[in-house]
């Protein structure tokens, strides 16, 4: 009975699998019979990675063929990324033997010379001004005003101006050079497609710009480029991102200008101290990736020794002297050496002079340090004790003239 249980249920399971197989020859059959999807040049495709050699990664375009992307049009790091069932955002660029050209980018794929290409590449183009696609072109020869660009074999004007984010002063150096474009004007009639390489520098440093928006973090190191210099600080790039590094973050040593030690386009190590997500402002700081000099100077400095400074600026209270490179004290409006009151330091002491002071006191946790110019005042208390102990001695030992006189008198009045 069990035997013939089991052979039922085999029976049961071989024609429940001749279901499965017949449903799905049926949806292969009724796909196959689907009418192949419309692809023209310059179309923007979401494709799947069905492998890859060496040179070319191929593709399920949702198409009865596929699709091959140069693995040339991928950068180092995205070609070690590639692997099987990965989507990528390609654009159709031609058509081979039995397979359809990719790039990521419209004109960066191989296309061929036929008659019937100008016209498809003049859509795709079309296609891409539309829809702000970006393209490929190489820079073929200079004109006036501008540059001669070869996009999928058809001709177009790139302007002087729109060559780069900058002036461009030397025109050759861009000669036979493949660069990323985007259309800013086209018209079916003539050579009248005008291309920017500036426009899409732009757009890409935006995209640039909001990434590390989002990446940025207080504490975070950068190397930055001073991109310009005002009394107050100077603004550093970070990467497409300015922030302003404040004359007081700059270094430890008191600074009056900031040009007169930063300089624009100097490379600086800054670190991120705040940011203002909201108003896209950030505070960054040199200082702070610098050796504290704080502590080293706490080392050399003992109260009441002298030591030579500099008058580096003053208030009404007081003058405040550079012991060393970024470590001042205070010389209180009152120690300052003379004899009389004084309404302001200015009335002794001018900015750069060069001054002896003497340490007394160190209030280390506050990072301040008192001093004075007042001459130090010996303590003769020591000698003065010393010298009456003598005469006290001396008194006891060899009686004065008067004393003696008195003894006398007393003598005599006892007899």
């Amino acid at each position: 009975m069990a035997t013939m249980k089991k052979q039922r249920s085999s029976k049961q399971d071989d024609h429940h699998k001749r279901e499965i197989s017949d449903e799905s020859f049926a949806q292969l059959m009724e796909e196959s019979f689907k009418p192949a999807r419309s692809m023209q040049m310059g179309d923007e495709i979401q494709a799947t990675v069905i492998g890859f050699d060496k040179d070319n990664i191929f593709l399920d375009l949702g198409t009865r063929l596929d699709g091959m992307l140069k693995r040339s049009d991928l950068s180092e790091k995205e070609n070690k990324k590639i692997a099987e069932g990965q989507t990528l955002t390609i654009y159709v660029t031609g058509r081979g033997e039995g397979i359809w050209l990719c790039s990521t980018r419209v004109g960066g794929g191989d296309t061929s010379g036929d008659d019937t290409h100008h016209g498809a590449a003049l859509a795709a183009l079309e296609d891409a001004f539309n829809r702000n696609i970006p393209i490929e072109g190489k820079i073929t020869g200079i004109s006036k005003g501008g540059f001669e660009v070869h996009i999928m074999g058809l001709q177009a004007f790139c302007p002087l101006s729109q060559i780069d984010k900058h002036y461009c002063d030397n025109p050759e150096a861009h000669l036979n050079k493949i660069y990323t474009f985007e259309i800013i004007e086209f018209k079916e009639e003539g050579p009248n497609i005008v291309v920017s390489r500036r426009e899409h520098l732009a757009h890409e440093e935006k995209k640039r710009v909001e990434v590390l928006w989002q990446q940025v973090e207080e504490g975070s190191v950068y190397q930055g480029t001073v991109a310009a210099v005002r009394e107050f600080g100077a603004f550093v790039d970070i990467g497409g991102i300015e922030g302003l590094l404040h004359i007081s973050e700059i270094a430890y040593e008191r600074i009056n200008n900031a040009a007169d030690v930063v300089s624009v386009g100097q490379k600086l190590d800054v670190v991120v101290k705040s940011i203002d997500r909201q108003n896209r402002k950030l505070s960054l700081s040199a200082k702070s990736l610098l050796v504290d000099p704080w502590k080293d100077a706490v080392k050399k400095l003992a109260i009441g020794a002298e030591y030579q400074g500099k008058i580096v600026r003053m208030k009404t209270y007081g003058a405040f002297v550079e012991l060393f490179p970024g470590v001042d004290g205070m010389i209180h409006i009152s120690r300052l050496g003379t004899d009389r009151r004084h309404q302001h330091p200015k009335e002794v002491v001018n900015i750069g002079d060069t001054v002896t002071v003497r340490v007394i006191e160190i209030d280390e946790p506050n990072r301040k340090i008192s001093l004075t110019m007042e001459k130090e005042e010996l303590d003769y208390s020591a000698d003065l004790e010393r010298l009456k102990k003598e005469q006290d001695m001396a008194a006891k030992s060899t009686p004065s003239p008067i004393s003696n006189a008195v003894d006398d008198a007393i003598g005599k009045d006892k007899t």
